[in-house]
């Protein structure tokens, strides 16, 4: 980033000194802008700095002799008054850029933090005996464990995007989305027991558990659900039932 904003505001320079003295484009200021802000957003405050000190330096040793004898105390007193401007808004305009970077660099890491996380959950999520799956606020998928997918008869990939009325049968979704709801509204977990059959295979008995996803701020930003097979546990309590 410094490289490319000295070589910039360098190549600037060579080009204003082959213009005439008196030549108007030389009292334009502005285009050393460019190699600023193209180091302040590559590369933060520096890169910045460096390119409106060239540019400075540059302007004031080719026009030193100009300002002080070839013109006139008016044209003079523009012409520095052109290059104060610039010196400001080339130290703004990096610091501005610094801002913009260093956003720039929180959101890169956020987002490979949250694809770590992702990753992590993923691989958690498959490791589970249990079916997992997780859903927006609109009701659809986000994601979900493999085991999940086969009892909806899709790809985890499939899965994506899908509302529960493509997978389950109209009773089930309608209470599977209800449940969503009032888990989104009071953010707090919920639990019951069914028997749970999709148009594709019958489960059996589960444990169904499902839980608010909040974000930094605590809003409820979707809903992450997991059903834990109950039949072998069922069976034992009725085997110590009936021996009793």
């Amino acid at each position: 980033a410094c490289v490319a904003a000295a070589v910039l505001a360098l190549l600037i320079l060579g080009f204003r000194e082959t213009l005439p003295a008196l030549h108007a484009l030389r009292g334009i200021m502005i285009v050393f802008l460019v190699p600023v802000m193209l180091g302040g957003l590559l590369g933060g405050l520096g890169p910045g700095l460096l390119a409106t000190v060239l540019a400075t330096v540059g302007v004031l040793a080719s026009d030193l002799a100009g300002i002080a004898h070839a013109i006139g105390p008016p044209q003079a007193a523009a012409q520095l008054t052109r290059l104060g401007l610039f010196v400001l808004m080339g130290i703004g305009s990096s610091f501005i850029c610094e801002a913009l970077h260093r956003a720039r660099r929180r959101a890169e890491a956020l987002l490979g933090e949250q694809k770590r996380l992702n990753a992590e959950y993923r691989l958690l999520a498959e490791q589970l005996p249990d079916y997992v799956w997780r859903k927006d606020l609109t009701g659809r998928y986000v994601s979900c464990n493999s085991r999940f997918a086969v009892v909806a008869g899709r790809t985890i990939t499939d899965m994506v995007g899908r509302a529960e009325s493509e997978i389950s049968f109209a009773e089930d979704a309608a209470r599977w989305n209800a449940e969503d709801l009032q888990v989104a509204a009071s953010r707090a977990p919920f639990e019951r027991e069914q028997y749970w059959r999709s148009p594709y295979c019958d489960v059996g008995r589960v444990q169904v558990t499902k839980s608010p996803v909040l974000d930094e701020l605590g809003e409820c930003i979707g809903i992450i659900g997991v059903a834990r097979d109950v039949a072998a546990r069922r069976a034992t309590q009725e085997a110590l039932r009936a021996s009793e």
